[in-house]
């Protein structure tokens, strides 16, 4: 009885190997379940790839004909960017523009003498005017850097001012308006008078100045008696008509105009009426020849017969155009004036023309035009009311720039109103004249493009790793690095057969390849025709197993000789509006979003396959959970049974030695 054993149940045959065993066949269902859990995870993270690959793809789309798109950006360039820079605004046309930087705007920027370095300032008020504003900083008193950072602080941004120690024992100060312009021209009130008298950044004024007060009493005539059919003033303005001449005493006349301007208004009426010849003269009156009466009968006389010279109309009068019209002391000219019914303000350094002044004159010697001036003067512009710098670093100045003979006046260097979307930015004042080309932004074009492509690439990447086996397909992928390609191999099939994987790709290329409208016809109505294709094609051999796959390529240079002769057609080609309603109905980056959108959409395809997959994610985790709760409740009652089986076996063996000890005593005793 000591032989008696149950395979597998006692030490002797393994319990617990034979449980787990059987535990290894009821585990089957459970790794059925696991094994289509993981299918489906992998087929959820492909799915949430495909989605987010497609919808960037159809963003880069999008981007290429939506309101953003980067056909309508520009660029410009400088001839002279020291001179003059420029900044583009979409909205703006291409244009070639020759711009004359004559003088750029300028602020007023005062130096004071060197003083000692403890100077000290006087408690009081100091006030200031930046054009029309003014400020008031009332100070304690103190040291001059101590009043420098009081004007930094409280002028409201209008000056900056600064201390520099110029010598071991000396200082000066420096004052700028942060303004630039004529109308922001720097002057001292109240204590600021003193004080900039005191450093010497002022002095008083001994500079002449002249405003003509334009009424009759006060102009002469020139060479011609003054006559009210070519001189006239109304409100303050003077008309000079065609042929009329008048002079403009300046009294007293200015015997030094060193630092002085000429400054009116002018405005230049040109009627430009076409001579039209007078008629003919009718010729002398010839009576009737009269009748004769002959008993009953009346006979008239035959007429008179004139022959009149044949008529030969007066030429037309000359006619002259000349816009010379303004002198200095009746012989000196000054520069031409424009054509412009609108008043033009004209400033005139009087050192460039004289040394002195006695009168400003007009003499319209045109045909068909009319001059008329107003608000006249001549000032010192470095002269703040009654005073003037004494150590100016620079002085309020308007820029002046020329067009195409036309000066342009401003009161800033950032000058935005001259070309549609375009800023000019003026440097320095230059001798040549600066070419500013706005031209449309090909390499923002260009980078769009290949982006667009590269994003195509990519998604048809990933759909053929994806539906094929042949390692080849990740083999012949030469940019992915080692991780990559690891990572490339284990979703190498794993959607083999997947319909709509292959559909996709189908349409994909299909829309890539199909031919669009655009205004240069066939001549440019596929991407192949502006370097974007296949290029399957191998010379004298067969054709290139990678590029039959569909993946892109890109001729750099037959893309940018596109974007360059034909940019409009480049863009209609991936987006344009067919049918004059002011939406985008065609083009490859149109049609590539429109069919992506019915995929990446909420409620879209690949959202439909990728919450059919959630739901079974969740009922397969609930399998595995019912299966997991079985397997430990079988295990557990196989323990128990077995248990229970090598306890009724030790109680047999134990009942068997007991027999067998019995027996052997019986025998001995025998």
């Amino acid at each position: 009885m000591s032989d008696i054993s149950i395979p597998g149940v006692n030490g002797k045959y393994n319990t617990e190997k034979l449980i787990e065993a059987l535990m290894e066949v009821e585990k089957q269902p459970l790794e059925r379940v696991e094994a289509q859990q993981e299918t489906n995870k992998s087929q959820r993270s492909v799915w949430q790839d495909i989605n987010r690959r497609l919808s960037q793809f159809s963003d880069e789309a999008k981007n290429l004909y939506g309101f953003q798109n980067p056909f309508l950006e520009k660029t410009v360039s400088s001839s002279d960017e020291g001179v003059l820079t420029a900044t583009v605004k979409r909205e703006a046309k291409p244009v070639t523009q020759s711009i004359l930087v004559k003088q750029v705007a300028t602020g007023d920027k005062f130096l004071s003498r060197p003083v000692s370095r403890d100077y000290t300032v006087p408690e009081g008020t100091y006030s200031f005017t930046v054009g029309e504003e003014e400020v008031n900083v009332k100070f304690k008193g103190g040291k001059l850097k101590d009043l420098a950072d009081a004007l930094n602080q409280k002028t409201k941004g209008l000056l900056k001012a600064s201390v520099v120690q110029n010598t071991k024992d000396t200082q000066v100060m420096r004052i700028e308006t942060t303004k630039t312009g004529e109308h922001a021209r720097l002057s001292f009130g109240k204590d600021s008078i003193t004080l900039g008298l005191d450093l010497g950044i002022i002095k008083a004024t001994t500079t002449s100045s002249f405003t003509a007060d334009l009424k009759a009493q006060n102009l002469t005539a020139w060479s011609k008696q003054l006559s009210d059919a070519v001189i006239s003033i109304h409100d303050g303005s003077l008309t000079v008509k065609a042929g009329g001449e008048v002079s403009i005493p300046v009294r007293p006349p200015i015997s030094d105009v060193s630092n002085l301007t000429l400054e009116f208004e002018v405005a230049v009426k040109n009627s430009g009426k076409e001579y039209t010849p007078p008629e003919p003269p009718p010729g002398p009156s010839i009576p009737g020849g009269g009748t004769i009466q002959v008993g009953d009968i009346s006979v008239d006389n035959a007429p008179s017969k004139v022959d009149l010279p044949p008529w030969n109309p007066p030429p037309p009068p000359v006619h002259i155009d000349d816009l010379s019209v303004l002198f200095l002391n009746k012989k000196v000219s000054l520069p031409e004036v424009e054509d412009s019914e609108s008043f033009k303000t004209v400033q005139i350094p009087l050192a460039d023309y004289a040394t002195s002044i006695s009168s400003i004159d007009l003499r319209n010697r045109n045909t068909e035009r009319e001059v008329t001036i107003r608000n006249v003067r001549i000032f010192d512009p470095s002269v703040r009311g009654e005073y003037v710098p004494v150590h100016p670093l620079s002085e309020a100045k308007n820029a002046v720039i020329n067009i195409e003979g036309i000066d342009i006046v401003r009161e800033t260097n950032s000058i935005d109103d001259i070309i549609p979307g375009v800023t000019l930015n003026l440097h320095k004042a230059g001798e040549k004249e600066v070419k500013i080309d706005v031209k449309p932004d090909t390499e923002k074009m260009k980078e769009a493009i290949i982006t667009f492509v590269g994003h195509y690439n990519q998604l048809l990447k990933d759909i053929q790793i994806l539906t094929s086996r042949d390692e080849a397909v990740i083999a012949e992928i030469e940019y992915l690095s080692d991780d990559e390609k690891k990572e490339a191999e284990k979703r190498l099939g794993l959607m083999q057969g997947d319909m709509t994987l292959q559909q996709m790709k189908n349409s994909l290329q299909r829309i890539m390849m199909d031919p669009y409208p655009t205004s240069k016809g066939r001549d440019l109505s596929l991407l192949a025709q502006i370097g974007i294709s296949t290029n399957s094609g191998s010379f004298g051999g067969a054709p290139d197993a990678r590029k039959l796959r569909g993946y892109l390529e890109i001729n750099e240079q037959t893309l940018d000789n596109a974007l360059k002769d034909n940019p409009s057609a480049v863009q209609e080609l991936f987006g344009s509006d067919t049918n004059n309603d002011l939406v985008v109905d065609s083009g490859v980056a149109y049609a590539i979003d429109t069919y992506a959108r019915g995929y990446t959409q909420t409620g879209g395809i690949l959202a439909l396959k990728i919450s059919g997959l959630d739901r079974a994610i969740e009922r397969n985790q609930r399998d595995i959970e019912t299966y997991t709760a079985k397997l430990e409740q079988k295990q557990e009652e196989l323990k128990r049974k077995y248990g229970m089986m090598e306890g009724a076996l030790s109680t047999l063996e134990q009942n068997s030695q007991t027999i067998e000890n019995f027996n052997r005593s019986t025998t001995n005793k025998d």
